[in-house]
């Protein structure tokens, strides 16, 4: 795997772990009913980066950092600008993982902004943290099944969703062609700096070049330009 597309997998492996147990690195165990098997984490990449990691540190220093913590700095560190912020180290790694939880837990595309609130809330984040939280997929990447709906079915009075910017749909549409879109291609969330860790993704968001979920949530919900900063 590239170093520029690994890192949104790596970040992402420690937001689909933390959403359901708290940040224990379950997503990384292995197993016929684990979360990575779940259809909702389909798309999950990186594993071997992490494994590499975990086995250096062991070679080292056997059985002392845990899976969780080497997760957690593998995601700070895989930004591009090397930002190195300080990341606390102590987690334990759970050992247990089930593909439902993940399921039932991880908000699917289809969320709507206030649903997409909701679920945040039951974890004990705010709207301003949501919206934070989400500027991570400024290194993200989408994929055709999970927003082809919103090119060729969007609603009974809109073929194609309208809050997307035009221009950018039909790009989408080529990317995506309706009846052949491979779900194995990645398409870059912030389309104006692709694979930088920077504030673009919330101007992209501002043009309507959204296209996954409705994480134009920060406009809905009228985010002050403070959130928005990097």
């Amino acid at each position: 795997m590239s170093e520029l597309t690994s890192i949104p997998f790596i970040i992402t492996n420690v937001n689909c772990s933390a959403w359901e147990q708290g940040c224990d690195a379950s997503v990384l165990l292995d197993g016929n009913d684990t979360e990575k098997t779940a259809p909702v984490n389909a798309h999950l990449r990186g594993y071997e980066v992490v494994d590499a990691a975990k086995e250096a540190v062991e070679a080292i220093c056997p059985g002392v950092v845990s899976c969780a913590d080497i997760l957690a700095y593998a995601a700070r560190d895989s930004t591009l600008n090397s930002t190195g912020w300080v990341v606390q180290g102590g987690r334990k790694h759970g050992l247990f993982s089930c593909a439902e939880a993940a399921e039932n837990e991880l908000p699917p595309p289809a969320f709507n902004v206030s649903q997409l609130i909701e679920s945040f809330a039951r974890r004990g984040l705010s709207k301003k943290q949501m919206v934070i939280l989400s500027g991570s997929h400024t290194v993200g990447v989408g994929h055709c099944d999970k927003f082809i709906e919103r090119l060729y079915n969007f609603s009974e009075t809109h073929f194609t969703d309208p809050s997307k910017n035009s221009t950018y749909a039909q790009q989408l549409k080529k990317d995506c062609p309706k009846a052949t879109f491979n779900t194995t291609v990645g398409i870059f969330m912030d389309t104006i700096t692709p694979g930088e860790f920077d504030a673009n993704y919330y101007a992209a968001l501002s043009e309507q070049k959204d296209c996954s979920r409705p994480f134009n949530l920060c406009l809905k919900i009228g985010a002050p330009k403070s959130w928005l900063k990097s």
